[in-house]
Protein backbone atom coordinates (compact mmCIF):
# COMPACT_ATOMS: atom_id res chain seq x y z
CA UNK A 1 0.00 0.00 0.00
CA UNK A 2 1.10 3.20 -0.54
CA UNK A 3 0.77 6.15 1.47
CA UNK A 4 -0.16 10.12 0.30
CA UNK A 5 -0.49 12.57 2.49
CA UNK A 6 -1.85 15.84 1.81
CA UNK A 7 -1.73 19.35 3.86
CA UNK A 8 -5.04 20.87 2.61
CA UNK A 9 -8.51 19.54 1.47
CA UNK A 10 -7.78 20.42 -2.27
CA UNK A 11 -5.21 18.58 -2.38
CA UNK A 12 -7.28 15.25 -0.86
CA UNK A 13 -10.11 15.87 -2.86
CA UNK A 14 -7.85 16.00 -6.01
CA UNK A 15 -6.52 12.90 -5.36
CA UNK A 16 -9.31 11.29 -3.94
CA UNK A 17 -10.79 12.02 -7.82
CA UNK A 18 -8.44 9.96 -9.26
CA UNK A 19 -9.21 6.99 -6.69
CA UNK A 20 -11.42 4.13 -6.51
CA UNK A 21 -12.43 5.11 -2.62
CA UNK A 22 -13.11 1.71 -1.10
CA UNK A 23 -13.39 2.31 2.67
CA UNK A 24 -12.65 5.32 5.13
CA UNK A 25 -11.39 5.12 8.97
CA UNK A 26 -11.33 8.41 11.23
CA UNK A 27 -8.75 7.84 13.75
CA UNK A 28 -6.79 10.53 15.86
CA UNK A 29 -9.41 12.79 14.36
CA UNK A 30 -8.13 12.15 10.84
CA UNK A 31 -9.84 10.89 8.13
CA UNK A 32 -8.11 8.13 5.98
CA UNK A 33 -9.41 7.05 2.54
CA UNK A 34 -8.56 3.81 1.17
CA UNK A 35 -8.76 2.60 -2.38
CA UNK A 36 -6.86 1.55 -5.57
CA UNK A 37 -5.23 4.19 -8.54
CA UNK A 38 -5.01 1.95 -10.97
CA UNK A 39 -4.27 -1.65 -9.74
CA UNK A 40 -1.99 -0.24 -6.65
CA UNK A 41 -3.55 0.42 -3.46
CA UNK A 42 -3.50 3.59 -1.56
CA UNK A 43 -4.50 5.53 1.30
CA UNK A 44 -4.32 9.24 1.25
CA UNK A 45 -5.35 11.92 4.07
CA UNK A 46 -4.79 15.41 5.04
CA UNK A 47 -2.82 15.87 8.10
CA UNK A 48 -3.78 19.24 8.43
CA UNK A 49 -0.89 22.67 9.42
CA UNK A 50 1.96 21.57 12.22
CA UNK A 51 4.64 19.50 12.44
CA UNK A 52 2.51 17.24 15.34
CA UNK A 53 -0.13 16.42 13.40
CA UNK A 54 2.38 15.35 10.13
CA UNK A 55 4.00 13.35 12.67
CA UNK A 56 1.37 11.75 14.01
CA UNK A 57 -0.37 11.11 10.74
CA UNK A 58 2.77 9.63 9.13
CA UNK A 59 3.41 7.73 11.67
CA UNK A 60 -0.33 6.21 11.77
CA UNK A 61 0.07 4.98 8.10
CA UNK A 62 3.32 3.28 9.11
CA UNK A 63 1.62 1.36 11.88
CA UNK A 64 -1.93 0.70 10.98
CA UNK A 65 -2.10 0.77 7.42
CA UNK A 66 1.89 -1.04 6.54
CA UNK A 67 2.92 1.32 3.92
CA UNK A 68 5.67 0.51 1.73
CA UNK A 69 5.84 4.37 0.38
CA UNK A 70 4.69 7.59 1.58
CA UNK A 71 4.24 10.40 -1.02
CA UNK A 72 3.75 13.96 0.17
CA UNK A 73 2.32 16.87 -1.65
CA UNK A 74 1.98 20.34 0.13
CA UNK A 75 2.16 24.15 -0.92
CA UNK A 76 5.33 26.14 -0.34
CA UNK A 77 6.82 29.33 -0.34
CA UNK A 78 9.63 29.75 -3.01
CA UNK A 79 13.23 30.85 -1.70
CA UNK A 80 14.87 30.75 -4.58
CA UNK A 81 15.13 33.52 -7.56
CA UNK A 82 14.49 31.19 -10.49
CA UNK A 83 10.74 29.98 -9.00
CA UNK A 84 7.95 31.13 -10.13
CA UNK A 85 4.33 30.53 -8.66
CA UNK A 86 2.81 27.13 -9.81
CA UNK A 87 6.27 25.78 -10.46
CA UNK A 88 7.08 22.03 -9.09
CA UNK A 89 9.79 21.48 -6.62
CA UNK A 90 10.51 17.57 -5.57
CA UNK A 91 12.69 17.53 -2.77
CA UNK A 92 16.00 16.32 -2.68
CA UNK A 93 16.77 16.74 1.00
CA UNK A 94 14.66 18.36 3.81
CA UNK A 95 16.59 20.20 6.55
CA UNK A 96 15.51 22.26 9.82
CA UNK A 97 17.25 23.78 11.88
CA UNK A 98 21.02 22.37 10.24
CA UNK A 99 19.55 18.56 10.70
CA UNK A 100 19.32 17.04 7.17
CA UNK A 101 16.82 14.38 6.12
CA UNK A 102 18.27 12.43 2.40
CA UNK A 103 15.16 11.55 0.51
CA UNK A 104 14.98 8.57 -1.14
CA UNK A 105 16.58 8.70 -4.73
CA UNK A 106 14.43 6.47 -6.61
CA UNK A 107 11.21 8.19 -5.76
CA UNK A 108 12.90 11.74 -6.25
CA UNK A 109 13.45 10.72 -10.05
CA UNK A 110 10.27 9.02 -10.93
CA UNK A 111 8.75 12.16 -9.30
CA UNK A 112 10.51 14.52 -11.26
CA UNK A 113 9.68 12.23 -14.39
CA UNK A 114 6.38 12.24 -13.72
CA UNK A 115 5.70 15.87 -13.10
CA UNK A 116 8.01 16.91 -16.52
CA UNK A 117 4.99 15.20 -18.05
CA UNK A 118 2.38 17.63 -17.10
CA UNK A 119 1.60 19.76 -20.02
CA UNK A 120 1.81 23.72 -18.79
CA UNK A 121 4.05 27.08 -18.10
CA UNK A 122 5.15 25.39 -15.14
CA UNK A 123 9.10 24.41 -14.48
CA UNK A 124 10.00 21.76 -12.41
CA UNK A 125 13.38 21.56 -9.74
CA UNK A 126 14.69 19.06 -7.50
CA UNK A 127 16.33 20.90 -4.76
CA UNK A 128 16.47 21.07 -0.87
CA UNK A 129 13.08 22.07 1.21
CA UNK A 130 13.76 24.08 4.79
CA UNK A 131 11.13 23.37 7.16
CA UNK A 132 9.89 26.36 9.39
CA UNK A 133 7.20 26.98 12.06
CA UNK A 134 6.51 30.41 9.96
CA UNK A 135 4.63 31.16 5.90
CA UNK A 136 7.54 32.92 4.13
CA UNK A 137 6.74 36.41 3.14
CA UNK A 138 9.31 38.54 3.24
CA UNK A 139 12.57 38.84 1.92
CA UNK A 140 14.41 38.85 5.10
CA UNK A 141 13.53 35.64 5.87
CA UNK A 142 14.09 34.47 2.47
CA UNK A 143 17.72 35.53 2.87
CA UNK A 144 18.39 33.78 5.93
CA UNK A 145 17.57 30.36 4.88
CA UNK A 146 18.24 30.63 1.41
CA UNK A 147 21.46 31.75 1.35
CA UNK A 148 22.93 29.33 4.28
CA UNK A 149 21.43 26.33 3.24
CA UNK A 150 20.57 27.04 -0.59
CA UNK A 151 17.04 26.24 0.36
CA UNK A 152 14.46 26.01 -2.95
CA UNK A 153 11.47 26.46 -1.06
CA UNK A 154 9.89 26.63 2.31
CA UNK A 155 7.10 24.68 4.32
CA UNK A 156 6.07 23.64 8.01
CA UNK A 157 5.66 20.01 7.78
CA UNK A 158 7.64 18.19 5.79
CA UNK A 159 10.27 17.57 8.09
CA UNK A 160 8.76 16.26 10.70
CA UNK A 161 7.19 13.91 7.87
CA UNK A 162 10.64 13.14 6.56
CA UNK A 163 12.17 11.98 9.94
CA UNK A 164 9.30 9.64 11.11
CA UNK A 165 9.58 7.58 7.84
CA UNK A 166 13.44 7.71 8.00
CA UNK A 167 13.37 6.65 11.73
CA UNK A 168 10.83 3.72 9.85
CA UNK A 169 12.86 2.95 7.23
CA UNK A 170 10.02 4.15 4.90
CA UNK A 171 11.36 5.47 1.27
CA UNK A 172 9.56 8.95 0.73
CA UNK A 173 9.25 11.99 -1.19
CA UNK A 174 7.83 15.13 -1.29
CA UNK A 175 6.41 17.35 -4.15
CA UNK A 176 5.79 20.72 -3.42
CA UNK A 177 3.77 23.78 -5.47
CA UNK A 178 4.99 27.09 -5.02
CA UNK A 179 2.08 29.17 -3.57
CA UNK A 180 3.96 32.20 -3.27
CA UNK A 181 7.85 33.81 -3.09
CA UNK A 182 9.18 35.98 -0.47
CA UNK A 183 8.24 39.23 -2.33
CA UNK A 184 5.96 41.64 -0.36
CA UNK A 185 4.80 42.95 -3.72
CA UNK A 186 3.48 39.52 -5.42
CA UNK A 187 0.46 40.34 -6.97
CA UNK A 188 -0.63 36.51 -7.52
CA UNK A 189 -2.93 35.03 -4.75
CA UNK A 190 -3.00 31.93 -3.03
CA UNK A 191 -6.58 31.27 -3.73
CA UNK A 192 -5.97 32.40 -7.45
CA UNK A 193 -4.64 28.90 -8.29
CA UNK A 194 -5.43 26.79 -5.39
CA UNK A 195 -7.74 24.28 -7.16
CA UNK A 196 -5.66 24.20 -10.89
CA UNK A 197 -2.25 23.23 -8.52
CA UNK A 198 -4.07 20.59 -6.44
CA UNK A 199 -5.42 18.97 -10.12
CA UNK A 200 -2.10 19.11 -11.24
CA UNK A 201 -0.53 17.49 -8.44
CA UNK A 202 -3.11 14.58 -8.36
CA UNK A 203 -2.02 13.68 -11.53
CA UNK A 204 1.51 13.61 -10.53
CA UNK A 205 1.01 11.51 -7.57
CA UNK A 206 -1.36 8.94 -10.01
CA UNK A 207 1.44 8.91 -13.18
CA UNK A 208 3.96 8.22 -9.83
CA UNK A 209 1.77 5.66 -7.91
CA UNK A 210 1.46 3.73 -11.41
CA UNK A 211 5.02 3.57 -11.86
CA UNK A 212 5.97 2.34 -8.90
Amino acid sequence: MIGIIGAMDEEVISVKRRMHVTGQREIASMEFFIGTIGEKEVVTVQTGSGKVHAAVCTQILINLFDVEYIINTSFAGGLNPDLNIGDIVVASDIIEQGDEVSVNQKLVNMTKSAAEKLKGNHKVFVGRISSDDEFICSMRVEKDIYTPFTAYCADMEGAAIAHTCFLNQVPFVAIRTISDKANPNEEIKFEDFVDEASRNISRVVESLVNAL
